[in-house]
């Protein structure tokens, strides 16, 4: 893999070679009382290691929809390589970037998993990936309840969650994502070309903002067709610390009235 500019050193992650296929994980028995685990995928449609990732995160969604909260967010620094992704942002390889500094990772790489924000595994490793989740399994994310409005006339989103007991101990940063369930790419240049992508929950947008402890109720403004997207709304202790809840709404309800 070619490196990119040397401000920013970036390794891609070959845990498992393009030229073999990959072998997902065997679904495990759930408890019923499991909690929610959330996991961000940082990957790319031009890095040939990334597909591998983006099938195990789609097995990794079937293998728990209910608990296991997947989230696909595409980096834009490998769009220089000739293929640009048309899901990739500047908001995601930021995040990324502020993840390893907190997680003390050696390098950014694609493809890169982050669960409940305490722990980073290589994406396309189904061992290490199903070790960085053992170890995230004590974990206990509380599921809120989500409303969401959307205004019809002029964008705007009012979104509210039930207040739990964490929000009350200090302040908290809220990470409202937009998803698109599924979504293929057939790519004609890069690494990848030739290859028709699939991906599993793509974040279209994603809006972080820091909250007081009291805050349940917050008013965004959003473009674009929200009919299509689901919305996932998680809590996450300041400088990118452990997320500690989550909650999902499949989809948001328009009104002609404001907001």
């Amino acid at each position: 893999m070619q490196k990119l500019k040397p401000a920013i050193l970036v390794l891609n992650a070959l845990a498992v070679a393009a030229t073999q296929s990959i072998i997902a994980p065997q679904p495990k028995a759930e408890a019923k009382d499991s909690t929610p685990t959330v996991l961000e995928l940082f990957t790319s449609e031009g890095c040939s290691s990334c597909p591998s990732a983006d099938a195990l995160l789609s097995a990794l969604a079937r293998r728990n929809s209910n608990n296991m909260i997947v989230l696909s967010e595409h980096v834009d620094y490998w769009n220089y390589l000739g293929w640009k992704d048309p899901h990739s942002s500047p908001v995601f390889s930021e995040r990324q970037k502020h993840y390893v500094s907190a997680l003390h990772s050696s390098s950014v790489y694609t493809p890169q998993l982050v669960i409940n924000g305490s722990v980073e595994s290589v994406g396309n490793n189904p061992e290490a990936v199903e070790q960085a989740l053992t170890s995230q399994s004590k974990s206990q994310l509380s599921t809120l309840n989500i409303n969401a409005i959307a205004n019809s006339t002029d964008q705007n989103v009012t979104v509210e969650f039930d207040s739990i007991p964490e929000m009350k101990k200090s302040p908290f940063v809220v990470n409202i994502a937009f998803v698109r369930d599924f979504t293929s790419s057939r790519v004609t240049r890069g690494e990848n070309q030739g290859r028709t992508l699939t991906h599993t929950n793509v974040v279209t947008k994603l809006i972080s903002l820091n909250c007081a402890p009291t805050a349940r109720r917050m008013k965004l403004s959003v473009s674009g067709d929200l009919s299509k997207e689901r919305m996932i709304v998680f809590l996450q202790k300041p400088q990118y610390g452990q997320i500690f809840a989550v909650g999902v709404k499949p989809s948001v309800r328009i009104s002609e009235q404001k907001t």
